[in-house]
């Protein structure tokens, strides 16, 4: 599912305590971390609200793929990507985009440590982690289930990754589109909509999550 953010905007809502703030910015100087470093504490820690695993290193992607694992090749996970450097107005994916981050959710359920939801950090000094997770991407025993599989598997595909998914356990755009071939003109397909209609709960918009509102100047 492509968004069309910038580095800036994707990173801040998803870094998670004290200690990955302190590691995610380790080639940052020290005064550009001090300045900013509260800001950014519990944001990602085990609540109701953001029950989230974060990975940002080889160790803590050991251990989220030993529990992918463990769960066996008749589990469906649920997977999306975040891709900046793309204008989806102007290019399509293909060789365009460099995919930031991952996130994969295996049920209510399935607990990897700090909640059900992972997040595969690849963006600034993670950069690379995605390579980790390769062999569950690639594998075709692990059904993963996408919402508009084209543009993620071409994005995962582009130089920079070069990860050839496989696995395919279904695409929600195109079960909407089956279910209903008439949303366009109510709708439509996007995420949003569709929980919004069939699960009767509002999806927060990207733009309302990251989102920089534009200042009125008011001269006086």
């Amino acid at each position: 599912m492509w968004r069309t953010f910038s580095a800036g905007q994707r990173r801040l809502p998803r870094v998670s305590s004290c200690e990955c703030t302190r590691r995610a910015f380790s080639d940052a100087p020290a005064s550009g971390v001090l300045g900013h470093e509260h800001l950014l504490q519990g944001l990602t820690e085990a609540d109701d609200m953001r029950p989230v695993t974060m990975v940002q290193d080889k160790q803590s992607a050991k251990r989220v793929l030993d529990i992918l694992e463990s769960l066996g090749p008749g589990h469906m996970h649920a997977c999306d990507t975040e891709v900046a450097n793309i204008d989806v107005k102007k290019v399509g994916p293909v060789g365009n985009g460099n995919v930031t981050c991952l996130s994969i959710y295996s049920g209510p359920d399935v607990d990897f440590g700090n909640g059900p939801y992972v997040w595969v950090d690849n963006l600034d000094s993670a950069d690379g982690t995605l390579e980790y997770f390769r062999g569950f991407l690639e594998s075709k025993t692990h059904k993963k289930v996408w919402h508009n599989y084209s543009f993620d598997r071409h994005v995962l595909f582009n130089p920079s990754t070069r990860i050839n998914v496989q696995g395919l356990g279904g695409d929600t755009m195109h079960m909407a589109r089956l279910w209903n071939t008439a949303r366009f003109q109510k709708g439509g397909y996007s995420l949003e909509a569709l929980s919004a209609d069939l699960m009767e709960r509002r999806k927060k918009p990207m733009k309302e999550l990251f989102g920089v509102p534009k200042l009125k100047k008011v001269w006086s």
